[in-house]
């Protein structure tokens, strides 16, 4: 399996060598390896995905559909009673480094199924965010995070596996959740943009993309 995924991020391998311990895979690769991203948030077993990629077997964001603008989105819910109910107040952790591009705590709304005319109607769906530059074009979203929970701000270098804010239920949630994605051209919080395709690492897996019911085994701290 770990070959397989080596294979799909990196092409074709020249040499490859391997030490015991969490992914300690050392390879020369006849490709530009990709970009792997670790899972946002501690190594603890009650984390899973709820809906994952368009094309996941079980739940999606825009299933079938791989050109909706959430296509490439996950849902990570910290559910430790398995009640189908997420929990608030787990700690968000950095998938990859960058610099905050945006940040937010200042949203106590929770604006799932609102309608016009409701108080908070209108509010923004990502609830409190912060949105990381990764430097190439890329930007990651971290969304529905507690309000007045948010450890970084606008301007700050953050670094891989540093813990930015906590789990919350802000802004367009069913549940509290962290929606992550990653996505091009981060204009401002009202412009729509197109998430992409990205890959992940964690102790179980080198490069792979989570899929509901998968095991989440984070090497992320």
């Amino acid at each position: 399996m770990m070959l397989g995924e080596l294979y799909t991020c990196h092409g074709p391998v020249r040499s490859l060598a391997y030490a015991s311990g969490s992914n300690n895979w050392s390879l020369v690769s006849a490709t530009k390896p990709m970009v792997v991203y670790r899972l946002p948030f501690d190594d603890d077993t009650d984390w899973a995905l709820w809906n994952g990629n368009w094309d996941d077997p079980i739940a999606g964001h825009g299933k079938d559909d791989p050109n909706g603008l959430q296509a490439f989105a996950f849902d990570f819910v910290h559910d430790s009673n398995h009640d189908g109910v997420g929990e608030e107040g787990q700690n968000i952790r950095i998938a990859r480094a960058g610099i905050v591009a945006f940040a937010d705590e200042a949203q106590t709304q929770n604006t799932f199924g609102l309608e016009l005319g409701d108080p908070g109607f209108g509010a923004p769906g990502a609830g409190n965010l912060v949105v990381i530059d990764h430097g190439d074009g890329t930007f990651a979203g971290y969304c529905h995070l507690q309000h007045n929970k948010v450890f970084v701000k606008k301007g700050d270098q953050v670094q891989r596996g540093q813990i930015i804010a906590f789990v919350g239920n802000t802004g367009h949630s069913s549940t509290a959740h962290l929606h992550f994605d990653v996505f091009t051209n981060f204009v401002d919080t009202k412009t729509s943009v197109q998430t992409i395709k990205i890959y992940f690492e964690a102790k179980n897996h080198i490069c792979w993309i989570p899929r509901v019911g998968d095991v989440l085994a984070s090497n992320n701290s």
